[in-house]
């Protein structure tokens, strides 16, 4: 079937138009007098959310081009809230208002090249403002207030994440979970977490699915590549007669045992999620190691022709034990594994004699993060719901403030309200640029006004008259609080957001803004013919190390 092709400033214009409508509905639940949209469904009843990423996942456009950018935003929207897990709307207006002034800027025969370099440099330059703004995070009531208003100013789920991460600590793992009533509550448990997500997303067995959840699952732990099942295919065998569901960590996993695994996984033959181990330790021994501590947390042993524990050998009795295993694209969290107290305290005692003698730094920071993982407790939030509309809507909600909480810890805060990014940009000097790329540059520090103008928007005040004031302020901490309409102190006050996820929402936006804004011509479907397109004959899909990836 034909293509549609569009070129020039027509295919620019609808890449905007696209990007604005996402912008537009997805603009509208920002800040604290954010306003809920109704999400309707063909099947099932309709959700009612103020959480940024829902909402522009929901988003699709009839227009083909438009529906082309909408899902290219998207995709750095879904990247800001899966790395910093908050920062969705504020990397989607981004997007769009750095295309709006960007596109303008072309259209006038504006070199391309001069639009990147000057973007780029102007994206450097308000990063290092925001490090010189940050604080870290001091006490309880900082954390509280992060998650607060990242489970858009919930305050009990506030307080009961900051509790989590107080207990914990950095190093510890948070998980949430449903239970149905009204009370949302935390408790404690054993848990560990592994820096490494699933394979593929093809182990997601539902629409919509973000993370892979098995209760009462057993672990199996491979430190070598499994290229094929046929070692182990005796204990597949056994695990899915007894319909037991397990966790594959292994080395790494290639194409024909991942697509066993998978295969089996659809038809619910076997129930599995792989994940492959990270980099782990200074050299191998420590990685074997780490390797250990990980078996020693579920109640296992580490497999491997290496390490005399061939895979074929594998019993199902030698398998770890965990209650809970939850996996996303970048984590594994293991929760309420069948320790082995035994093991892991005789560990334990070698590591505090290892800090004791004389190793070299790293050895001794390796060593106390052993230390940690071995000691790692988890906090698991249970969330309370009365209908399935408000645990859809709750759960968004918890997963972002979670992950918000975790991102300000490592990175630390800079004051809320969009107006970190307001004054990180307003501190960039252009003197000294080459004169070619301060047109681009302006376009990045002008667009770093849209996250508060909108939160104003929102609230139903002038954005330029307020803009206006912040500015004028010698306090650095000084801001307009959209919840009780004054300007005020945003540190003490509590309106903070974590610098991690305004850097990441800036970032990527620019990222996707540089792709769209230097389109020339766009290939899309016809709105009302889609070709279904079949491979021809004699295709073959990408395989890895080889070059069969042509006709």
């Amino acid at each position: 079937m034909a293509k549609d092709l569009t070129y020039n400033k027509e295919a620019r214009a609808s890449l905007l138009s696209g990007a604005e409508k996402l912008a537009k509905t997805v603009g509208v639940t920002m800040g604290p007098q954010g306003k809920n949209v109704i999400l309707g469904k063909f099947v099932g009843a309709p959700v009612i959310t103020k959480d940024g990423v829902t909402v522009a996942r929901e988003v699709t456009l009839e227009h083909p081009v438009e529906e082309l950018a909408c899902q290219l935003v998207k995709e750095a929207a879904g990247r800001t809230a899966a790395v910093a897990g908050d920062g969705t709307t504020t990397a989607t207006v981004l997007t769009h208002e750095i295309l709006k002034r960007g596109n303008e800027l072309i259209d006038s025969n504006y070199s391309p090249l001069y639009f990147k370099r000057g973007i780029e440099w102007a994206v450097a330059k308000v990063v290092e403002n925001l490090d010189d703004m940050a604080t870290e995070v001091a006490g309880v009531e900082t954390l509280k207030d992060i998650a607060t208003i990242s489970a858009n100013n919930d305050a009990l789920i506030g307080s009961n994440i900051a509790e989590a991460f107080a207990a914990v600590g950095t190093d510890g793992t948070v998980a949430a979970e449903a239970s149905p009533g009204p009370e949302t509550s935390v408790r404690f448990v054993d848990g560990v977490e592994v820096e490494a997500g699933y394979v593929t997303p093809s182990f997601l067995t539902e629409d919509g699915q973000a993370d892979v959840v098995i209760e009462n699952c057993r672990v199996l732990i491979c430190d070598e590549e499994l290229t094929t099942l046929v070692s182990c295919l005796d204990l597949l065998n056994d695990l899915s007669n007894k319909s037991l569901p397990v966790l594959i960590l292994a080395k790494a996993i290639k194409q024909e045992a991942l697509a066993t695994l998978v295969a089996n996984n659809k038809v619910g033959r076997l129930r599995v999620v792989a994940v492959n181990i990270p980099p782990t330790g200074i050299d191998s021994g420590s990685r074997t190691e780490w390797l250990d501590c990980m078996s020693a947390s579920v109640g296992t042993k580490v497999f491997g022709s290496a390490l005399g524990a061939p895979l074929a050998d594998a019993k199902l009795e030698d398998l770890g034990f965990a209650k809970r295993v939850i996996v996303n694209k970048y984590l594994t969290k293991i929760l309420e594994g069948n320790k082995d107290v035994a093991r892991v305290e005789e560990k334990l005692g070698f590591y505090e004699k290892d800090l004791a003698s004389l190793i070299g730094d790293s050895a001794r920071l390796d060593v106390r993060k052993r230390i940690s993982y071995l000691q790692n407790k988890a906090a698991v939030i249970t969330v309370g719901y009365l209908t399935e509309l408000e645990l859809r809507e709750k759960g968004d909600r918890v997963e972002d403030s979670i992950c918000a909480t975790r991102a300000a810890i490592e990175e630390g805060v800079v004051p809320g309200g969009g107006t970190a990014l307001l004054r990180a940009a307003s501190k960039v000097s252009l003197a000294g640029l080459d004169k070619n790329l301060v047109p681009a540059a302006k376009v990045l520090l002008d667009s770093c006004s849209r996250p508060i103008a909108q939160i104003v928007e929102n609230a139903f005040e002038d954005p330029s008259a307020i803009i206006d004031r912040v500015l004028k302020s010698r306090n650095p901490n000084l801001g307009y609080n959209a919840a009780n309409g004054k300007f005020e102190d945003l540190i003490k006050a509590g309106v903070i957001d974590p610098k991690k996820v305004t850097r990441t929402a800036l970032q990527n936006a620019a990222s996707i803004s540089l792709l769209l804004i230097n389109t020339e011509a766009i290939v899309s479907e016809e709105a009302d013919n889609p070709s279904s397109w079949q491979p021809p004959t004699g295709w073959r899909p990408p395989e890895e190390g080889t070059l069969r990836h042509k006709y």
